[in-house]
């Protein structure tokens, strides 16, 4: 059906629906939607690392089960349904209604929370959690919980903090003075020209999310530890899972495929032509389904490193 609710209204397109019973006679009307109504969302699958354990999945079905709510036992052995949703009243409007009622015998009746059955209704059932207490324990323990511990970032100093006399600088001015004797001790050694921005620049040592490519490139280019190339390339495959894994539609992909690039660009340059095929192999095996994101590899043309390159 074609329904327009007023004047100038856009219409609907709608299913109607006919009910018939010894009441009343009429049709129900749902609203459907538009060819161009339709949405096509991709959500990402839960990682390797957050799929549950069997133990896991063990505990959560017993809890189901256990903490089964329609039937439930009263004192005398008989069954009752413990949830029975069509006798459940709203909890904020019967509230509502509790304490209008109380205003209109007396003005000045303070506001009360809820109570009575209806508390009941929104509180857990006390024998039912003790029935399950075995089960909740099981779980607690299957679903460990830590606490994160937040890393201090180095503060950053103003020039007046080094003639504040109470504010202990040394240390700092020891690690970066030691810092600026390694980089020119290295570039003497290398016979390469020393820069004032060798000197000031941080060394990076771990491929961030912010601007992975350019923290891969600067990991590529230290020589002062060569392990480091190595592990800038597992973290860069890491983001790039994590950017289509987490992606909102296509949102992340755009990024993803600019950290492909900069990452078989380094792969090529750096003759770590495994590090990148391996990769790009596990990749097409997690997400040649999501055919947006890998179209968007092909056009980039993402292929294998090969032995001439």
């Amino acid at each position: 059906a074609r329904y327009v609710k007023r004047k100038n209204a856009a219409p609907i397109f709608a299913l109607l629906t006919p009910e018939i019973n010894e009441q009343f006679h009429c049709l129900y009307l749902n609203q459907l939607p538009f060819s161009e109504d339709y949405r096509d969302y991709m959500f990402g699958s839960f990682e390797e690392k957050q799929k549950p354990t069997s133990d896991q999945r063990t505990a959560m079905r017993s809890l189901i089960q256990k903490m089964d709510l329609t039937k439930m036992e009263d004192d005398e052995g008989c069954e009752y349904e413990a949830l029975a949703t069509h006798e459940i009243l709203n909890p904020t409007l019967q509230r509502f209604y509790q304490n209008i009622e109380r205003r209109a015998y007396d003005e000045e009746a303070p506001i009360k929370p809820l109570e009575g059955p209806l508390l009941r209704d929104v509180e857990p059932d006390k024998k039912l959690l003790k029935i399950a207490d075995a089960e909740l324990k099981a779980v607690i323990a299957a679903f460990p919980l830590q606490a994160v511990e937040k890393k201090e970032k180095r503060k950053k100093r103003h020039w007046r903090d080094y003639l504040n006399e109470s504010i202990d600088v040394k240390a700092e001015v020891d690690e970066d003075m030691a810092r600026a004797k390694k980089v020119k001790t290295e570039a003497k050694e290398a016979g390469e020209e020393l820069k004032m921005d060798d000197l000031v620049a941080v060394k990076v040592d771990k491929v961030g999310s912010a601007d992975p490519v350019a923290d891969l490139k600067a990991m590529a280019s230290r020589k002062d530890d060569v392990s480091l190339l190595g592990q800038g390339i597992s973290q860069m495959w890491k983001i790039i899972n994590d950017l289509v894994q987490t992606s909102y539609g296509a949102s992340g992909f755009g990024k993803a495929i600019e950290c492909l690039e900069g990452l078989r660009e380094v792969c090529t340059i750096h003759q770590e032509a495994k590090g990148f095929n391996d990769g790009i192999e596990a990749l097409a095996r997690s997400f040649k389904d999501r055919k947006t994101f890998w179209d968007m590899v092909v056009e980039a043309k993402m292929r294998p490193v090969s032995k001439e390159e």
